[in-house]
């Protein structure tokens, strides 16, 4: 016998040789385990733990639990398919995000006139950037979580470090003169960059008798 618990639902699968009464017995044994897993996958929706934040926009995040890890993007969801759903999402958005963070530093390298020695990106913890005495730029990959406007922004800003190790007026000016919204891409990452994490995906639980 199996007992399931998907999307909130519970879900009893009997073999040939078993009848309904080994069913409400596996749901009287069992009712605890129940009450636990459905409470929390129905709190996961309430707090809408099915979605995330890629460019600065939310979506909704479909898990397919089944199959060949995999995420795809698909009429307005992220599909994510396979045993960890939570960890092939991470590492989808890191691949996407060293996509746009090296875009961006190229392209921003040619307008600033300006270049690092090294570039790494990082699960930073505390900053979304940061630059060396020495040429290292060090940025976070959640990053790609943002609106890109923000992603450049914080590309700018690191790279203007490289002229001005410091947050003086000149390095102000530096970050204004390439990046003029940038107040307004700040106020997004203190008002949002709690919030860009990856959703613990758990779609289902499943104990076998």
């Amino acid at each position: 016998m199996r007992l399931r618990v998907e999307d909130g639902a519970v879900e009893v699968v009997v073999p040939r040789r078993g009848n309904r009464l080994d069913a409400i017995r596996m749901l009287e044994v069992n009712a605890s385990w129940i009450l636990k897993h459905t409470s929390r996958q129905n709190q996961d929706r309430i707090e809408d733990h099915s979605a995330v934040w890629f460019q600065g926009e939310r979506w909704l995040v479909r898990v397919e639990p089944y199959g060949k890890a995999s995420v795809s993007c698909s009429e307005g969801q992220i599909v994510v398919s396979g045993p960890a759903p939570s960890d092939a999402l991470q590492a989808w958005l890191k691949d996407q995000s060293s996509l746009a963070l090296h875009g961006t530093l190229e392209r921003r390298c040619q307008d600033m006139q300006l270049a690092p020695k090294r570039v790494q990106i990082r699960d930073q913890k505390s900053k979304w950037g940061a630059c060396t005495s020495r040429g290292t730029i060090t940025l976070s990959w959640r990053l790609v979580m943002a609106p890109m406007d923000v992603l450049d922004y914080v590309v700018v800003h690191e790279l203007a470090h490289l002229r001005e190790m410091n947050h003086s007026q000149r390095f102000w000016n530096i970050v204004s003169r390439h990046c003029p919204e940038f107040q307004t891409h700040r106020a997004w990452l203190r008002r949002n960059g709690s919030r860009l994490v990856v959703p613990d995906l758990n779609p289902q639980e499943i104990i076998e008798s």
